[in-house]
């Protein structure tokens, strides 16, 4: 029994190297970076604050495709632009509540403490 013969069987072992090394470091990149994104994501928590690091990471949320239109030429459509819109003005409404919140807080402090007759206030962090 004769076996057939591979035309171009090179080629064809060119082309599975290759994509099982681009798959491979596709792979090993991805985990590589969602490591060392959690790690910073638990540092920021364990550091400063569970708040703090969802501020940060609801900031980092438009950077990507902005990034992506700027570095690898990526078409934006309708879609993109209408998420990043909304994670920015999820972003900024809530720097403002932030913002409202800690005014209210001011004013209560310095009402309550011209009622009850004490000085300067000092505020610790």
């Amino acid at each position: 029994m004769k076996l057939p013969r591979l035309r171009h069987y090179k080629w064809w072992l060119r082309v599975a190297a290759y994509s099982f090394l681009v798959a491979g470091q596709t792979t090993a990149t991805d985990l590589l970076g969602r490591l060392y994104y959690d790690q910073g994501m638990l540092g920021l928590i364990f550091e400063v604050s569970s708040l703090f690091s969802n501020v940060i990471n609801t900031l980092a949320l438009p950077v990507v495709p902005i990034l992506a239109v700027i570095l690898f030429h990526d078409k934006i459509d309708g879609v993109k632009v209408m998420a990043l819109l909304l994670a920015i003005w999820g972003f900024l409404s809530y720097m403002y509540q932030h913002y409202l919140d800690d005014s209210k807080s001011k004013v209560n402090k310095t009402s309550t403490n011209e009622a009850s007759g004490t000085g300067a206030v000092i505020d610790v962090c």
